[in-house]
């Protein structure tokens, strides 16, 4: 990337944030959350599909901050299909030069958003919040002269005029811009002159949640039952070996080689499995867009008869044959209760960000539970990010 002139130190500062924040599970999984600088009329924003943990210099594209408040007043076709194809082709348009990558869907959101360098995080203690029922009123309760709360809308273009409306209507109302920003179902966004102003900005919004959050258990009482479990003994992981040899050939192309299969029999999943509304819960749908493009919307629960495990292998092929005839795709996660949960993919790079983001989803649940209980994302928007052609083009990349 050329850049600027005199862009070289910022860079190398977004480059190092951004592989800080990245690396840091808690923060960022898989492929999620982007970065960004801005520089007088120059906005360096990841590129769609670069891995915040790996990013090099190569991947943020250089946009022309003057084209992008220029799209920020264009009125784009009212149709979403119509709307994105629109918005994409103005977004390509505002890069410095046409040989740069595909900026990342969300550069208006960074461009918008004041300081010097912006990041957006799918923070687990932020997600708890932004996936709870009760989760604004919490925060605009506790933390509203130096929060602001975004609702639910289409990401990119729609989610960018209503952020714009939120900033200006925080700043008159509060008299100074806000410390962070809460993307509801989907993370944070949160920004600063400096990274280390920045850093402050988002160590001050983790702990204040998770004040708040003991705060909430301890009004209530008594947390929620947790169901104990213990992770499967020998017998049952020799068993796990088999379930994963048969799902790598069940969930492989047809005549191609099997799927790569990854295992977790973590406490967290163990605790799912073993609840009663276990089942209820993995199939109420999805909390963030990101767990709908690495996880499918639904997994496959799978129940052996109490105390006959070893029955799963029998019911494997009809229950996936039973899902890609439901949802039209194979499953990417399988939950097999009293045993774990198994994940797909074409690789085991694939197999394994399904499993760190639908671990990821189920501390979710289980944080936003405590909270007001947990907000789905509804029908509409679900569809809408499946066939979304920005996430087609995210997993094809990260491909």
């Amino acid at each position: 990337m050329s850049g600027p002139v005199g862009a070289r130190g910022y860079l190398g500062d977004l480059v190092a944030m951004s592989r800080a924040y990245g690396s840091d599970p808690a923060l960022v999984v898989a492929g999620g959350g982007n970065s960004s600088v801005k520089l007088g009329d120059h906005l360096l924003v990841k590129a769609s599909g670069a891995a915040m943990a790996s990013v090099t210099a190569g991947d943020f594209v250089d946009l022309d901050r003057r084209a992008l408040r220029a799209l920020l007043a264009q009125d784009l076709p009212e149709g979403r299909d119509e709307r994105e194809a629109a918005f994409m082709e103005a977004l390509m348009a505002a890069r410095a030069s046409p040989g740069q990558p595909r900026p990342s869907v969300e550069s208006l959101l960074h461009h918008l958003v004041p300081g010097l360098f912006v990041v957006h995080l799918h923070a687990t203690a932020v997600n708890q919040f932004a996936c709870s029922r009760d989760g604004q009123r919490l925060v605009e309760e506790h933390l509203g002269t130096e929060v602001a709360w975004a609702p639910l809308v289409d990401p990119g273009f729609v989610l960018a005029r209503v952020v714009q409306e939120k900033l200006r209507a925080f700043s008159s109302r509060a008299g100074h811009r806000p410390r962070a920003l809460v993307l509801q179902n989907h993370g944070l966004v949160v920004s600063g002159e400096s990274p280390e102003e920045l850093d402050s900005h988002l160590r001050w919004l983790l702990s204040s949640l998770r004040d708040i959050a003991v705060a909430e258990g301890r009004r209530q009482g008594a947390s929620r039952p947790r169901a104990t479990a213990r992770p499967p003994g020998l017998a049952l992981t020799a068993l796990a070996g088999e379930v994963r040899g048969l799902l790598g050939r069940l969930l492989g192309g047809e005549g191609g080689p099997p799927a790569e299969v990854s295992f977790d029999a973590s406490e967290p999943v163990v605790g799912l499995l073993a609840r009663p509304d276990g089942r209820d819960l993995a199939l109420g749908g999805p909390l963030t867009p990101d767990q709908v493009v690495y996880c499918q919307s639904f997994p496959l629960w799978v129940e052996p008869p109490e105390g006959a495990a070893g029955e799963v292998l029998g019911r494997l092929a009809p229950a996936v044959a039973t899902y890609a005839s439901t949802y039209h795709v194979v499953p990417k996660v399988v939950l097999v209760r009293g045993l774990g949960m198994f994940t797909a993919g074409a690789t085991a790079g694939q197999a394994e960000a399904a499993r760190l983001v639908y671990l990821d989803a189920i501390k979710v649940m289980e944080g936003a539970e405590q909270l007001g209980g947990i907000n789905f994302l509804d029908d509409d928007f679900r569809s809408f990010i499946e066939r979304w052609e920005v996430e087609a083009y995210r997993r094809r990349r990260q491909a």
